[in-house]
């Protein structure tokens, strides 16, 4: 049987600095970015204990065409996972 390490959800913004300077509020802060300043990346997350949610940008078109919320689910043996 595969490990399922961690699920996160990936949350569209359509401006970054927004939740960023909101998710200290909920006791968040910042885990990764893949630009070095956080509030012009197109993909960052905020971590609070093992909780954490990615952010995604999304042009205001792109986002009127997002319908649903992605899952990301890390594990050891996505194959295994599957074929479950």
């Amino acid at each position: 049987m595969s490990e399922v390490f961690a699920v996160h959800p990936v949350l569209p913004v359509t401006d970054m600095r927004r939740p960023l300077a909101f998710s200290p509020r909920l006791d968040f802060a910042l885990a990764f970015a893949e630009r070095p300043r956080a509030e012009i990346a197109d993909h960052a997350g905020v971590k609070r204990g093992d909780l954490i949610p990615h952010l995604q940008a999304f042009t205001k078109v792109q986002y009127g065409n997002t319908e649903t919320v992605a899952v990301r689910i890390e594990t050891d043996a996505v194959e295994t996972l599957h074929n479950e």
